[in-house]
């Protein structure tokens, strides 16, 4: 029985490449596709190599294929080779829906590469099929151990095994299933050097004063054969990333971090007290992208609510040395603030050179501009791990001026009384001298 069903499987191949063979001009001219990125073969003990682009045999020019995947969706497309079965595809367009578990649900690709997971989900199609076999080739196959992308290596190799019936098989992409990589070296890889994206971290920060915007700031670190040219930034509400809170969209920059801002009225923008999730995807110079890369410690949580706005005002607005001045502090609080607190710093030569009171009174003791500094802090923000020290700090100056001049009022009348008696006495003295002019002129 068993030389029985071998004969049927090698009828089947025979028919099947004498139908590839018809077929094979009607479809070289157009399996070409610069997009084109797996590279190497799978081996299937039935059908023998499974070539998934024409430079593994040089022989782009005379028939040009290959296999591609979408790295920011995941999607597969374009054509394998076999020379015992034929063009085998992964476009909609030439093989139909699949018999279940479509990964496009009736449109759209019919094979997925997760980039979260790094799991094949669906199917390609051998385009010879016939003599009672479908051609179907299924890559997850329902098993706990489908076709798996491997990111430990580069260039990224695919590990596991694809099914398709008894034709094909079991087809390995990897040497390393069979452990036999001494002796028969093969995979399935990505034939251009993908970039890689790590060290993802997301933590709370505050702007410097006086207004202390609440933000997070997203760090990454790239690694490729280039420099990073862009990235792409999402968080979201859910871990499945179909409700996106913030989506920087394709960015071209060389920067592995990113400032989102945290408001109460947020429009692509975080919210207060809330869980969101966190993904990156980077780009290399030839624009090559990495797929998608989780942060490890999702989810993550932003700050209770927003800091507060340290402001004041003094009087008298332009004091003089040995004045009392009078500050008032003007902060503006959050409603769910906790206990407040405020620490003021006066520089230089201030009595007292610092105070915790709301409205402290000071007085400076030289002319000059001096340095005031308020720090308020919110007691429910420090103590939540999430919202960093609670603290923000205004900072302005105080122009001190020189005491002005003393002086008496004197009243007008007074003053008038002064000048009559002197002009009286005036008078006095020229009438006493014409007196004694007159009494010498007598004498004689």
């Amino acid at each position: 029985m068993k030389n029985i069903v071998l004969n049927k499987k090698f009828i089947t191949i025979i028919t099947l490449g004498i139908i590839w063979t018809l077929g094979l001009f009607l479809f070289k001219a157009t399996l070409a596709d610069e997009d084109d990125n797996l590279g190497g073969h799978a081996w299937s003990s039935n059908i023998g190599w499974i070539s998934f682009n024409c430079i593994n045999e040089d022989s782009c020019e005379t028939s040009n294929y290959g296999v591609g995947v979408d790295l920011a969706t995941g999607a597969f497309s374009g054509h394998a080779w076999s020379s015992n079965i034929g063009w085998i595809s992964f476009n909609r367009a030439d093989t139909g829906n699949p018999p279940s578990n479509d990964p496009g649900s009736g449109s759209g690709p019919i094979a997925v590469l997760n980039t979260s997971t790094n799991v094949v989900d669906g199917w390609a199609r051998a385009l010879a099929n016939g003599g009672g076999w479908d051609g179907w080739i299924r890559f997850d196959h329902g098993q706990s151990d489908p076709v798996t992308r491997n990111t430990g290596v580069s260039p990224n190799e695919f590990i596991g095994y694809a099914w398709g019936s008894d034709v094909v098989g079991w087809t390995s992409l990897n040497c390393s299933n069979e452990s036999s990589c001494g002796t028969s070296d093969y995979q399935v890889y990505f034939a251009t050097t993908q970039p890689t994206v790590d060290n993802l971290t997301a933590s709370f920060n505050v702007d410097s004063g006086p207004a202390c915007v609440s933000r997070m700031r997203f760090q990454w670190q790239f690694s490729g054969a280039s420099s990073q040219s862009a990235y792409h930034l999402q968080v979201a509400n859910d871990a499945g990333f179909t409700d996106l809170q913030f989506d920087s969209g394709k960015t071209m920059s060389a920067a592995q971090e990113r400032f989102v801002n945290i408001s109460t009225t947020p429009v692509n923008e975080l919210e207060f007290n809330s869980s969101y999730y966190w993904r990156i995807e980077v780009f290399d110079d030839d624009d090559t992208g990495s797929g998608w890369v989780e942060y490890d410690s999702n989810p993550f949580s932003t700050s209770l609510h927003p800091y507060p706005t340290p402001a004041f005002t003094w009087s008298p607005q332009e004091p003089s040395e040995e004045e009392n001045v009078d500050f008032t502090d003007q902060t503006t609080w959050d409603a769910g603030v906790g206990t407040k607190s405020w620490d003021w710093s006066f520089v230089p030569d201030a009595t007292p050179a610092t105070s915790t009171a709301q409205n402290p009174t000071v007085v400076f003791s030289n002319i000059g501009e001096k340095t005031v500094t308020l720090t308020v802090a919110d007691s429910a923000l420090a103590t939540d791990p999430d919202s960093g020290t609670g603290e923000c700090t205004v900072v302005d100056t105080v122009d001190v001026n020189l005491p002005l001049p003393e002086f008496r009022e004197v009243p007008p009348v007074t003053f008038l009384n002064k000048i009559w008696t002197a002009f009286l006495s005036l008078f006095d003295i020229v009438r006493l001298s014409s007196h004694f002019a007159l009494a010498v002129i007598s004498n004689k």
